[in-house]
């Protein structure tokens, strides 16, 4: 436990430090998430008047697919970030277990993106009430959204160390991670019911890191459903396999892809 405390608060003070030069950089990207909710938000609105309950569901779902990649790319981001400073021999070195390592700093980015949702959330209200949109927090259980909702980032977390391992053996993977940042935030089920979705929608949904527990969520959140009833039902068994699986496959994948790396002496070159 003081292990982790102790890395949890080296990477929390190195981010720190970034920010100190980097902040204008790290506003900006924050705003750029806000308006691209915002532009989902006004889509959706095309079609008919978006109601606040309505919004504030959407809300949550963007809220749960901002942590799973967070957590998906912090995992990979480490192989890049640290090859490029020459440093990544001196993680290797680090008398911290490398799992401990990778898992502070998937901790910390957890801490790190709440503050920053914080602001965007803000942004994004702030905007919605200036071009006339309500906005009301109903009724919900925010004990079982707050039970749900480290499933799916922890299998996003998972699936990133698949990424690490592909980071190692090809460095750039920024379009792989890309390309399940838009299957995660359109076909993860995170703004939509996949059960009314044709097949393919609701098996792609299933399979993803994010759906089966978005699912959870969506039963929690619309239905009213308790926690107890959701973890006993259908979708709950579906996460729980869907977290183990993603566990398997990231720490089984990480297994082959560092072997591979070893054998082509990429562990630390760029």
């Amino acid at each position: 436990m003081r292990a982790m405390a102790f890395t949890l608060r080296s990477e929390l003070v190195k981010y720190l430090a970034e920010f100190r030069y980097y902040g204008f950089n790290y506003f900006f990207w924050v705003l750029g998430s806000a308006v691209l909710f915002l532009g989902i938000v006004a889509v959706v609105a095309s079609a008919g008047p978006v109601a606040p309950e309505k919004f504030f569901k959407m809300l949550v779902g963007f809220l749960l697919w901002w942590y799973a990649m967070g957590a998906m790319y912090e995992m990979s981001y480490i192989v890049w970030e640290d090859a490029v400073l020459g440093t990544l021999e001196h993680v290797y070195m680090s008398p911290k277990p490398f799992g401990l390592i990778l898992g502070s700093r998937a901790f910390a980015a957890f801490i790190r993106d709440s503050a920053w949702f914080v602001l965007m959330a803000g942004a994004i209200i702030g905007v919605y009430a200036l071009v006339g949109g309500g906005m009301s927090i109903p009724s919900v259980n925010w004990a079982g959204i707050a039970v749900f909702f480290p499933f799916p980032v922890a299998s996003s977390m998972f699936l990133g160390v698949f990424f690490f391992g592909l980071g190692l053996v090809f460095k750039r993977v920024g379009s792989a991670t890309g390309l399940m940042q838009w299957v995660l935030l359109f076909f993860s089920g995170v703004f939509f019911d996949p059960g009314s979705q044709p097949l393919w929608i609701r098996v792609l949904a299933c399979m993803t890191p994010v759906g089966p527990g978005a699912e959870c969520l969506r039963r929690v959140v619309v239905e009213a459903k308790p926690v107890s009833s959701v973890f006993l039902s259908d979708a709950g068994l579906v996460m729980l396999l869907n977290l183990v699986g993603y566990a398997a496959f990231g720490f089984t994948s990480l297994h082959f892809l560092l072997r591979e790396a070893k054998k082509k002496g990429k562990m630390s070159r760029y």
